[in-house]
């Protein structure tokens, strides 16, 4: 089996996503534990293993849909570079694997594993193709990874946390659809093939988008008066420098959104995005002035 197309049927680069699994640690003050360090490596590897597994699932039940889409149709699995038997094999492994390591680790996260691989399952079986019902469904998905992290040290994440999770990833969520959108609006089609979205809806998708955006950064502002901020950080007023920070980040987001630079998966852009990773770096900076 060829490695080049064995890692893009895995969607290997997708992985990355995963770093959402040390956020709840991060908002915690335990980033720099070794034990917490070594529970959140097994996480990762976990549902990098289990989101593997449910690309693969995903494509295999979308063969028909991703063969008549523009660029979905050079996947391995709908171009026939990677059979159907070897699909389902690969799959079985991950599974196996992934739900290993997060049994190493504790039973809350591999019920949690569990829990958002049968949303992922459900998802590509049937809401996917609810209109808005599949954007909440991917940031809950996100939101999801967030939770593993914190049932992995430990932590009750605060409702600061899930909401700011919730409104930013229905945000990015939205991100993907409208870049959709555009591909099909580029390719003279009036609608999504399995999805119930129309290149009509776009413009309010975005306003959707930005304004749950809007609504994270707000969730941050607020946050900073709260009693979680004043205990856990010795400079919280540091933290008013992420506000801007974010504000931008979102609405850059947005912009190379409506000019047709955004990769399908903004959260893959980001990390390939050289300003995003200054802010990414900015965001860390601020946060060691605020908490050390």
């Amino acid at each position: 089996m060829n490695v080049r197309v064995l890692a893009k049927a895995l969607r290997v680069h997708q992985w990355a996503k995963n770093v959402l699994v040390f956020v709840a640690a991060l908002a915690a003050g335990k980033l720099m534990e070794v034990r917490s360090l070594v529970a959140l490596a097994l996480v990762f590897l976990a549902f990098s293993c289990v989101a593997s597994a449910g690309y693969l699932l995903n494509d295999l039940m979308d063969l028909e849909s991703d063969r008549s889409h523009p660029t979905k149709r050079n996947r391995p699995l709908a171009s026939g570079a990677l059979s159907v038997r070897q699909g389902i094999l690969l799959a079985v492994i991950l599974m196996a694997g992934g739900l290993a390591a997060a049994a190493c680790v504790s039973w809350l996260v591999g019920a949690i594993l569990l829990a958002y691989f049968a949303l992922t399952l459900t998802y590509s079986k049937a809401l996917k193709r609810v209109i808005l019902v599949d954007a909440i469904t991917l940031a809950s998905l996100y939101t999801m990874r967030v939770l593993a992290g914190a049932a992995a040290i430990r932590v009750v994440p605060s409702v600061w946390l899930l909401a700011f999770s919730s409104f930013i990833f229905f945000s990015l969520a939205l991100v993907k659809r409208c870049t959709e959108l555009l591909v099909m609006a580029d390719a003279q089609r009036l609608a999504t093939r399995g999805r119930d979205y129309r290149v009509s809806d776009m413009p309010y998708l975005q306003a959707m988008g930005i304004a749950s955006g809007y609504m994270a950064v707000l969730v941050i502002a607020l946050y900073l008066d709260s009693p979680n901020a004043t205990s856990l950080y010795h400079r919280p007023m540091a933290l008013w420098a992420m506000c801007p920070l974010f504000l931008y980040w979102v609405s850059r987001l947005w912009i190379k959104t409506g000019r047709r630079e955004m990769h399908d998966d903004p959260l893959v852009y980001s990390i390939t995005d050289r300003t995003s990773w200054i802010f990414f770096l900015t965001i860390a900076v601020v946060w060691a002035i605020a908490h050390f």
